[in-house]
């Protein structure tokens, strides 16, 4: 798991059937929840304190089956958190799997981010669900979203913010290791939410 603040590895080690689960996660109150909530329930899920910028510790690359990732929604956030995914698979066979909108990331970006992942990893998209996660209203986000135009002004009725899921496979060719992005634009691009409030607050009413 690369990054959990949702707890979904958490969630695997509980259902019984992962040999084992590892949370790369940097922020350390998740980690300390969730190796708390982890040694109450006696589950096999270890939780490392990663910062994925960063090339993944020896220990943990090409050690894996599958990885898991919810990433930023810029193409550099996609990029990297999958990037660093394959870097800790086993090799050809293996499978990743990763979370993507189209609220904060265009056809557009999807386009580019495919084209990557077959051309320049060599990886195969074998599956995709649309609306696979589905989020609450929380108020944080909400108030991302801008209000100065008259179909905007009404808070949404429903759960609006959802994810996509993507599932990946490795080959005896694939390339499992992350290539360099743009620290610059890793979690805030031209389509996230806090871009588009940030441009209408130095904007004015």
């Amino acid at each position: 798991m690369l990054g959990d603040d949702d707890l979904v590895g958490l969630a695997a080690a509980l259902t019984g059937l992962p040999r084992r689960v590892v949370v790369l996660e940097i922020d350390e109150r998740l980690n300390d929840f969730m190796r708390a909530a982890a040694s109450a329930a006696g589950v096999p899920l270890t939780v490392e304190t990663v910062d994925l910028r960063f090339p993944l510790p020896p220990p943990l690359l090409h050690a894996f089956d599958t990885f898991f990732t919810d990433p930023p929604d810029t193409l550099a956030g996609l990029e990297l958190f999958i990037g660093r995914g394959l870097e800790g698979l086993r090799g050809p066979g293996c499978a990743g799997y990763f979370g993507a909108t189209v609220i904060e990331s265009s056809f557009r970006t999807w386009r580019a981010l495919q084209a990557r992942l077959v051309s320049s990893y060599r990886v195969a998209i074998t599956d995709l669900v649309r609306d696979f996660s589905t989020y609450e209203n929380w108020d944080y986000l909400v108030g991302s979203v801008r209000d100065d135009l008259p179909p905007l002004r009404h808070p949404p009725a429903g759960h609006w913010y959802r994810s996509a899921l993507y599932r990946l496979e490795t080959f005896e060719d694939s390339v499992l290791e992350a290539a360099a992005v743009d620290e610059a634009t890793l979690y805030v691009g031209t389509e996230s939410l806090l871009h588009t409030r940030s441009k209408q607050d130095v904007a004015g009413p």
